[in-house]
């Protein structure tokens, strides 16, 4: 953390960041004993956030944050977007977010409708790049689209998120005695 320091005509705010990110001319800031607060690049107060704990990366429009026990979505005003009726929820990505309501997973659109209702195992992230987004069951991992149709099967032990339509994955054998890992690069049709 990092404490910043901007200059507002005679007055000096102080701000602490992990870095300093503007995205859409505002970044998230904390200051001390004041809270979270969106200021734009001259430091200027566009948001209290106060009543704020914890934010996601800005993403499309939208920030996740965290109010008491529960979380949902601002704009970059700070309006609420998306009710805080989450339990978890990630950032918008290729129009879609992973939120947690208990147990249930599951995909939501911009207006907070679900789109993608998850059957898998319990998952803490997961975000859409080039059109899939990795999920597990059984240990295993597979991909779906955006609708919600498995794409690429749970056939990998380990497998990241897709850049520029490739993914690396890997996978384990046993070869006579010896357990060997294969890894490798797929592209969005496994």
């Amino acid at each position: 953390m990092k404490l910043f320091q901007f200059c507002n005509g005679s007055q000096v705010d102080n701000f602490i960041v992990r870095q300093i990110n503007f995205h859409d001319g505002f970044a998230i800031v904390f200051r001390p004993d004041e809270g979270a607060a969106f200021i734009d690049p001259n430091g200027k107060i566009i948001a209290d956030l106060k009543e704020y704990s914890y934010f996601e990366e800005y993403s499309e429009g939208m920030v996740g944050a965290t109010k008491g026990k529960k979380q949902g979505f601002l704009d970059k005003t700070g309006k609420v977007v998306i009710p805080f009726d989450f339990t978890s929820v990630t950032v918008f990505s290729e129009g879609l977010a992973f939120v947690k309501n208990g147990k249930k997973q599951m995909f939501i659109d911009k207006t907070g409708k679900p789109v993608i209702n998850l059957k898998c195992d319990e998952m803490y992230y997961s975000v859409f790049r080039s059109g899939r987004a990795r999920i597990e069951k059984d240990d295993m991992y597979g991909y779906i689209d955006k609708t919600g149709k498995m794409a690429i099967p749970f056939k990998y032990e380990r497998a990241g998120d897709f850049k520029y339509a490739w993914a690396l994955v890997g996978r384990s054998a046993m070869e006579g005695n010896n357990f060997t890992t294969y890894s490798g690069i797929i592209d969005t049709t496994g």
